[in-house]
């Protein structure tokens, strides 16, 4: 087992040193490329969503094994934020899906395949905006809007 445990490629050559000697030499893991996508474009606000990312490796044949973690990003206020969807397997094919319903604020989907057995991870993101979504207002916009209201409300009862 290799250093921090896990699957691991090695190649071996019979032919090292005077020639009777075995070498034996641990691969770098195979890169793969993670894709992102939503079922409905745009998704709505309160309303459940596919979400499938579909792992693939930049070379060789077999299909990458382990999990994806999804992430709802969000650019909304002073601080960006993400919240954890869910985790998902991915199948025999390298796609991995899952339902849930997204925060109001979303405006990215994050995928992040955590690498298995000989398959390094990777990650992909999608972009969103969703249907229905109550746009965020800067606090100083909602005092201006209260005194107003409430000096529509004063010139109403002085009348």
């Amino acid at each position: 087992m290799p250093f921090g445990g896990g699957a691991q490629n090695f190649t071996i050559d019979y032919q090292g040193g005077d020639g009777n000697d075995v070498v034996i030499t641990a691969q770098a893991p195979t890169t793969t490329d993670t894709t992102t996508a939503v079922s409905t474009t745009p998704p709505a606000v309160g309303q459940p969503v596919t979400l499938t990312a579909t792992v693939t490796p930049n070379s060789g044949t077999a299909t990458p094994t382990g999990t994806v973690t999804f992430l709802a990003a969000s650019t909304a206020g002073p601080v960006p934020s993400a919240t954890v969807l869910g985790t998902a397997t991915l199948d025999s094919s390298g796609v991995a899906t899952l339902t849930t319903m997204l925060p109001s604020t979303t405006d990215t989907i994050a995928a992040f395949y955590s690498g298995g057995g000989v398959f390094r991870g990777s990650e992909g993101e999608v972009a969103v905006s969703l249907a229905g979504s109550i746009p965020t207002l800067d606090s100083r916009v909602l005092i201006l809007l209260a005194l107003v209201l409430a000096a529509v409300g004063a010139w109403k009862l002085g009348k």
